[in-house]
């Protein structure tokens, strides 16, 4: 075994502590509290109400093992993010890799929050959107993966808007149609929205207008 003195305070808690000393139930209570504080940073959940319970939670396990975790060596965060970073991995080696939603309320943003990632693979993608006098989104939501490695590739989101008469576009069509305008970005996943309204009487007849948007996340090498 390594020789426990050479090893942090954060370091030694996981190693030895959590490894070797804690008991199954207080285990249980700090890789919850570890892996809530991990979501939270991967969902834009309540970080600081997450971090702050893992905090309560370590100084806890401090107490009862009679360890130190929090000293001058290292910063509270730093040894935070250490401890929720280990549990993250060991969690995922027993469990598999976990998805993560994430809520955005426009592409803008959403896609300000892409450019960021360079670890993530984006899984689907929901729109959530009021079709009425328009289309109008309400909450775009990525679902995603994380890698363990950083990937060549980044993700986006395009809109293209459509105006039809009687009939509404084939969203394999419009998915076509934009892959080979953009040969350099792969289709992840296509969502379409539609509105429409109708005119009837005098000398127009019967008209249907259709108004449509369709959001398409792509992928793109970097």
């Amino acid at each position: 075994m390594e020789n426990i003195t050479t090893l942090a305070p954060a370091e030694q808690f996981i190693k030895v502590t959590i490894k070797e000393t804690m008991d199954a139930k207080d285990k249980a209570i700090i890789i919850a509290a570890a892996n809530k504080f991990t979501s939270a940073k991967r969902e834009m959940g309540d970080v600081q109400g997450a971090f702050a319970e893992l905090v309560n939670t370590i100084k806890q396990m401090e107490a009862k093992y009679n360890v130190v975790v929090f000293d001058d060596q290292q910063s509270i965060v730093e040894a935070v993010d250490y401890i929720a970073s280990a549990i993250d991995v060991a969690t995922t080696k027993f469990y598999g890799v976990k998805s993560h939603v994430c809520s955005f309320k426009s592409v803008d943003e959403a896609n300000n929050w892409l450019d960021m990632q360079r670890d993530i693979i984006v899984k689907d993608m929901v729109v959530e959107a009021k079709c009425s006098f328009g289309i109008h989104e309400k909450a775009i939501k990525i679902e995603y993966q994380t890698s363990d490695v950083a990937l060549n590739k980044k993700y986006r989101i395009d809109t293209v808007d459509k105006f039809r008469v009687f009939v509404s576009s084939k969203l394999e069509k419009v998915k076509k149609q934009w892959l080979e305008k953009n040969p350099q970005f792969k289709s992840v996943k296509v969502v379409k929205k539609q509105w429409g309204f109708s005119l009837i009487g005098g000398s127009v007849g019967f008209l249907r207008f259709i108004k449509e948007r369709y959001f398409i996340a792509y992928s793109y090498n970097i």
